[in-house]
């Protein structure tokens, strides 16, 4: 049996259950899918912040809250992994892993974005570091580690940048190339930020951490480079097949050596009647960023098929 709606949502992360908020609201018959059941969502310890009211929070327990909020509408975020998105004749079917079927009017998808871990912890220890000691977004995560000894590991060409931006929250820093060719500008703006950071060019071997938290880059070398807590803008991502499949067109990245979908600033693609939002559409969205997103795509949606209701 194939179920037939006017929009389906694709991932219940903070975009697509903002989406789903308004469109409950809205009135409109629609269905909400992720891969992710509560029980997983339990054991994810990422914290939230810049968020009215959710700073420092748990993001698990954001997201259990707000599909808590969407009972109340007699709506439940249906356990699903999509598996196919066909588009044909302006019609959508979206068919899943479990042999379940939809036919949609519209598509928002809001599936993230799925880190290629092998290359962002190939460094032993960094597995057990992450969203604890080692990091990407300065504004998510910096502020803990204040005038701390931030060590930042070799991302690419935005490295000063980048450098530049945590620099904000501390000017004790450790710059790892690690092996790479490192920028001149790079050691000229450490030493003039403070003449005691250090630029170390040897490969890291390992991290040393306890629980998660680290305390020093052993590099090939046998130096130990003590550092309370670590930074990489060079954050690569797995293709997301889904997406790609689509046909849809397609923009490159500066941040990531992959492409993204061309959205326009409501999330509508170059097919009318698919969005896409949060990591999915950016790969560096934060939550404040996904939730608006989230809202906006579903507040042009309503519109849409309102004017497809009147006109009819």
């Amino acid at each position: 049996m194939v179920s037939e709606l006017e929009v389906a949502i694709i991932g219940a992360g903070a975009a697509g259950l903002s989406a789903a908020n308004l469109l409950a609201r809205s009135n409109i018959n629609f269905a909400i899918y992720d891969i992710a059941d509560e029980k997983s969502l339990k054991e994810n310890s990422h914290s939230a912040h810049n968020f009215l009211s959710r700073d420092r929070s748990r993001k698990s327990e954001m997201l259990l809250e707000s599909r808590a909020d969407l009972l109340k509408y007699g709506i439940e975020v249906r356990q699903e992994t999509a598996s196919e998105i066909v588009r044909f004749a302006g019609n959508i079917t979206v068919n899943f892993k479990s042999g379940h079927r939809i036919k949609t009017k519209k598509l928002i998808i809001a599936v993230g974005s799925e880190l290629d871990e092998n290359k962002l912890f190939s460094i032993p220890g960094s597995r057990d570091m992450w969203a604890k000691s080692f990091f990407h977004c300065p504004f998510c995560d910096a502020y803990e580690f204040n005038n701390k000894t931030l060590g930042l590991l070799y991302g690419g060409v935005n490295d000063l940048n980048y450098l530049k931006l945590v620099s904000q929250w501390s000017s004790k820093l450790v710059y790892f190339s690690h092996g790479e060719q490192v920028d001149p500008a790079i050691e000229s703006f450490l030493y003039k930020m403070n003449k005691s950071n250090l630029v170390v060019t040897d490969i890291i071997r390992e991290f040393v951490h306890e629980g998660g938290l680290v305390k020093s880059a052993e590099t090939a070398g046998m130096q130990s480079v003590p550092v309370d807590a670590m930074f990489t803008i060079g954050v690569r991502y797995v293709d997301n097949p889904l997406i790609r499949k689509l046909g849809i067109q397609m923009s490159e990245t500066r941040f990531s050596q992959m492409s993204i979908p061309l959205t326009d600033p409501i999330g509508k693609t170059s097919d009318p009647n698919i969005f896409i939002v949060g990591d999915a559409k950016s790969l560096l969205s934060s939550i404040p960023q996904s939730a608006h997103e989230g809202y906006v795509a579903a507040s042009a949606i309503v519109f849409d098929l309102i004017g497809e209701r009147v006109a009819s």
